[in-house]
C-alpha cells in the first residue's frame, strides 16, 4: 500500500510538472506570436484565431494579456473600435482579472494613453474599470519600480490622458525625488540624471507640470539633471527640439518649480538651442517663447534666435505667430524687422485669427510702438465685419 501511494505521488509530480512546463512552453510560444505581429490587422487576426476556440481567451496568462493590449497600440491601432467586439470584451475581461507585476503597469498605462480617448468612447464601461484597476495596483506597484523608462510612462500617460490620480502622483513623484537624491549623494561620480536619457527626463518634467505635481525640491532636482544634461557633450545628438519645447512647457506650468530652477533651466537651453533651430517646428518655437513669457524670464539670446528663425520661413499657422508676439510683447522683446515682418503676414490671412487673437496683435503692435498700419487697418476692419466693438488700449 505505501509503494503504490508513493508511486501514484510521484506520477502525479511528474504529470504536474508536465503539464506546468507544457503550459510555461504554450504561453511563452504564443507570446512569440504575438510580438511577431506586424499590423494590428495580423494582431487580431491571431486573437480571433484563439477566440474561435476560446472565447473568452482563458488561456492567456496575464504576459500575454498584456503583451496584447500593448502591441495592438503599439503597432498604430487608430481606434479601439477597430478592435471586433467579441475581442475587446474578452482581452479587458481577462486583464481585469490579472495582478500586474511593476514592469506591466507601465506599458498598460502607455497603451492606454496611446489608444486616447477612443478606447473609453467604444466601451459599456469595462475599459474604464479596467484603467481605474491599473492605477489601483499601479499605487501598490510604484515604489518598485526602478527603470526610469517606466516612471516616465506611468506619468506621460497620466498628463496625456489629462487623468489625475492624487496617490499615485504623490507616491511617483516620491520615488523620482529618492533616485534623484541619492544620485546627488554620490558625489563627484554621481549621475544627477539618474539614469533617465534626455527624452524620459522630459516626459517626465512635461507629465509634472501639466498635472502639477511634485514638490520644489524635485524640480530643483530635475533642473540640475537638464543643466548637468545639456552641458554633456556625450547628450549632443540626444537632445531634441521636441525635449526642448516639453521640458519648457513643464518647468512653466508647474506651481511648484522656484523661479531660480526655471531660470537654471532656460539658461542651459540657451547653450544648446542655436544648432538645433533648423529642426524646430513652428509650434515648438511658439513654446520656447510662451514659456518665457509666462514665467518672465527674458532671456534676448533665445528670443532673438526664434525670431530670426521664424523671418527665415513662411508662416504656417497664424495662431503660433500670434503666440510668439505675445511673448514678445510680454518680455518686452521688440525686434523691429519681426514685427514688420509678421504684420505684413498677418495682413493677408486676417480671418484666420480668432477674436482674442485679433485684440492680442493690436495690444502687442501699440506696446511696441511699431508703426504698422496696414495691420492695423486689417484688424479694424476684420473687427467691424464680425460686428465686435473696434478695440481701444
Amino acid at each position: 500500500d505505501r509503494f503504490l501511494l508513493r508511486l501514484v505521488r510521484s506520477r502525479s509530480t511528474r504529470w504536474l510538472t508536465t503539464s506546468v512546463a507544457a503550459n510555461q512552453q504554450m504561453h511563452y510560444a504564443l507570446n512569440q506570436r504575438i510580438t511577431q505581429c506586424s499590423s494590428p490587422a495580423e494582431l487580431i487576426r491571431l486573437l480571433e484565431s484563439r477566440a474561435s476556440v476560446d472565447p473568452n481567451l482563458s488561456q492567456l496568462n496575464t504576459v500575454n494579456l498584456c503583451t496584447a493590449f500593448h502591441r495592438l497600440a503599439r503597432l498604430g491601432l487608430k481606434s479601439w473600435a477597430e478592435v471586433p467586439s467579441p475581442i475587446r470584451t474578452a482581452l479587458v475581461g481577462g486583464l481585469q482579472k490579472c495582478q500586474f507585476e511593476p514592469r506591466h503597469i507601465p506599458n498598460l498605462l502607455w497603451a492606454f494613453s496611446n489608444l486616447r480617448q477612443s478606447v473609453f468612447a467604444y466601451s459599456n464601461g469595462s475599459e474604464e474599470e479596467l484603467f481605474e484597476t491599473i492605477l489601483s495596483q499601479a499605487v501598490a506597484a510604484v515604489d518598485r519600480i526602478e527603470n526610469p523608462q517606466r516612471l516616465s510612462n506611468v506619468l506621460w500617460s497620466l498628463a496625456t490622458l489629462q487623468r489625475r490620480s492624487p496617490l499615485l502622483l504623490e507616491r511617483t513623484a516620491s520615488k523620482l525625488l529618492e533616485l534623484f537624491v541619492n544620485a546627488d549623494l554620490n558625489g563627484p561620480t554621481s549621475d544627477p540624471c539618474a539614469g533617465f536619457k534626455v527624452q524620459e527626463l522630459s516626459n517626465v518634467i512635461w507629465a509634472l507640470g501639466k498635472l502639477d505635481a511634485g514638490d520644489g525640491q524635485l524640480f530643483d532636482a530635475l533642473s540640475r539633471a537638464v543643466n548637468f544634461t545639456f552641458t554633456n557633450p556625450a547628450n549632443a545628438d540626444l537632445i531634441t527640439p521636441q525635449a526642448i519645447s516639453n521640458i519648457c512647457l513643464g518647468m512653466v506650468q508647474s506651481s511648484s518649480a522656484s523661479d531660480q530652477a526655471k531660470r537654471f533651466v532656460f539658461r542651459s537651453v540657451s547653450e544648446v538651442i542655436e544648432p538645433l533651430l533648423p529642426r524646430f517646428t513652428e509650434q515648438a518655437l511658439c513654446n520656447v517663447a510662451w514659456s518665457m513669457a509666462k514665467s518672465q524670464i527674458a532671456l534676448p539670446t533665445i528670443l532673438g534666435h526664434i525670431a530670426v528663425t521664424l523671418e527665415n520661413r513662411p508662416m504656417i499657422d497664424v495662431s503660433h505667430w500670434v503666440g510668439v508676439l505675445w511673448s514678445f510683447s510680454r518680455t518686452e522683446f521688440f525686434r523691429e524687422p519681426f514685427y514688420l515682418l509678421c504684420a505684413d503676414r498677418l495682413s493677408e490671412r486676417i480671418r484666420e485669427l480668432q477674436n482674442r487673437e485679433l485684440q492680442s496683435c493690436m495690444i502687442s503692435y501699440r506696446k511696441a510702438g511699431i508703426h504698422a498700419p496696414k495691420l492695423i487697418t486689417a484688424i479694424t476692419k476684420e473687427a467691424e465685419r464680425r460686428g465686435l466693438r473696434v478695440f481701444s488700449i
